[in-house]
């Protein structure tokens, strides 16, 4: 089987960006981790939380990210990450 990541890019009033995987999924990472011994606390997770919380402060719109775990007959079967980012027009006014 091979693994794929697939990106998808589109607006509705925030640019949003999905990013989708074929993998074992987060549940069955978490058990690997465990059964590893590493309780690692991704600092880039947090540090990017909190930019959004502070983003979101100042935010007409949604913004921010979360996870789905995708499942394909009650099996995991990969994870979808939706990330909301808010984008100022840019374009110089005449």
């Amino acid at each position: 089987m091979f693994r794929y990541i697939k990106l998808k890019f589109y607006f509705d009033k925030v640019l949003i960006c999905e990013v989708e995987d074929n993998g074992i999924g987060r549940k069955a990472s978490g058990l690997i981790n465990a059964r590893r011994g590493k309780e690692h606390k991704s600092f880039a997770i947090t540090a990017i939380n909190k930019r959004f919380e502070y983003l979101q402060e100042n935010c007409m719109y949604e913004i921010g990210f979360n996870y789905i775990d995708l499942f394909e007959n009650g099996k995991a079967c990969g994870t979808k990450v939706i990330i909301k980012i808010p984008i100022r027009n840019t374009i110089p006014k005449e």
